[in-house]
């Protein structure tokens, strides 16, 4: 009883951590292309992070989202296009089009060196959904189009799997 009870205690405090640190984004100015600094980089990555890393009744995730979308559509340094082949897995789920959105904006954040690359960008952000969706403690309602994504990203074959 008493190591349920720390336990319990210690993911709520990790869960108000995580909540507590994320930023006032919509203080974040992205009005022009001098606003789309490291701190701004930083909050969009933050968002996309906090997005793929909590559950989908999360009540942050509605500004983790907004953020993300107005971050990714103006930013100078970045481009995005949703790939339609992608767009198969987010068709009429808003909550995976967010999560592809957030994948990939962190994708490219965290590869620089890929973010160019749109091809990379796409299976970064699918990958992302695809890890997502296979943890239940998420909330994700798995269809067949979602479950042979996991399978493919599970197997190592995403790149193949989008391929065809």
């Amino acid at each position: 009883m008493r190591t349920a009870l720390l336990a319990l205690l210690l993911s709520l405090g990790t869960i108000t951590a995580s909540a507590q640190s994320l930023p006032d984004f919509g203080s974040i100015r992205l009005n022009v292309k001098e606003d789309y600094d490291d701190k701004a980089n930083e909050a969009a990555l933050t968002a996309a992070t906090h997005l793929l890393s909590t559950p989908l009744d999360d009540a942050n995730r509605r500004a983790a989202l907004s953020y993300v979308i107005r971050w990714m559509t103006g930013s100078p340094h970045y481009s995005f296009s949703l790939d339609a082949k992608a767009m198969r897995f987010t068709k009429s789920n808003d909550d995976l089009l967010g999560l592809y959105m957030a994948g990939m904006a962190r994708f490219a954040l965290e590869n620089k060196d890929k973010a160019a690359d749109a091809k990379a960008v796409n299976i970064g952000g699918l990958q992302h959904v695809a890890n997502y969706a296979a943890n239940p403690a998420n909330g994700v309602k798995l269809n067949s189009e979602l479950k042979k994504l996991i399978k493919a990203n599970q197997a190592g074959k995403l790149a193949e799997y989008l391929g065809g």
